[in-house]
């Protein structure tokens, strides 16, 4: 006769699963940014990560700009799947973009009322929790995961959302690094051309004028 698993076995082999999930899921994202895929595969596919990680309604990876506005790059809802994205809107209070870019670190937070965003109100969101991606010591964004009940929020998860943030960085930084290398090859190919129009001209002068002698 089989003996029942006593609570704390339980626990204990509920949490070994939770950081087997943790890692595996940190392992799929690492493979993208490993292959240099584009960083829209890797923002799709963090935001499905994490809200299945998680146990979120929705998750989502926000775009800021400087000028104050957010823009939805990547989104995920357990009942839908993925969810629109570039949609845009203006930061303020009380949500979990602004929270996570007011503090700078990650943030739980309680939405009186809807979020800003549409993916937001549509889902009936009232819960949040937020951790900053920042690029090169900058703020680039914020992934979040959003629950309609609180008791759904789990206990470290705003630690265990900045695992996946490290990897967006990467990510991003990485394209950043590609990018700059092909505009310097670019501005070097143009130089080169740029310059070897007048030397060429020149030897063919010469040419011509020892011709004219001949």
């Amino acid at each position: 006769m089989t003996e029942p698993v006593s609570t704390p076995d339980a626990e204990a082999l509920a949490e070994l699963r939770r950081l087997a999930d943790e890692q595996a899921a940190l392992r799929r994202v690492a493979t993208l940014v490993a292959r240099e895929e584009p960083p829209a595969a890797v923002f799709a596919a963090v935001a499905e990560e994490v809200g299945r990680l998680l146990g979120a309604d929705v998750s989502v990876l926000n775009r800021h700009d400087a000028a104050g506005d957010v823009t939805t790059v990547a989104g995920w809802s357990r009942r839908t799947g993925p969810l629109p994205k570039h949609e845009t809107w203006t930061l303020h209070l009380p949500t979990v973009s602004a929270a996570v870019s007011d503090m700078r670190r990650p943030a739980r937070v309680e939405l009186h009322g809807p979020d800003s965003s549409a993916w937001s109100a549509a889902a009936g969101v009232r819960w949040g929790l937020g951790a900053p991606i920042n690029v090169e010591g900058r703020l680039w964004g914020v992934v979040i995961a959003a629950y309609t009940r609180a008791e759904l929020l789990r206990p470290g998860a705003e630690e265990r959302l900045a695992d996946f943030t490290d990897l967006v960085a990467t990510a991003i930084a990485n394209t950043q690094a590609r990018e700059e290398l092909r505009n310097r090859d670019r501005e070097r190919q143009g130089a080169g051309r740029a310059g070897g129009v007048p030397g060429t001209d020149r030897r063919q002068r010469g040419r011509d004028a020892a011709l004219r002698r001949a």
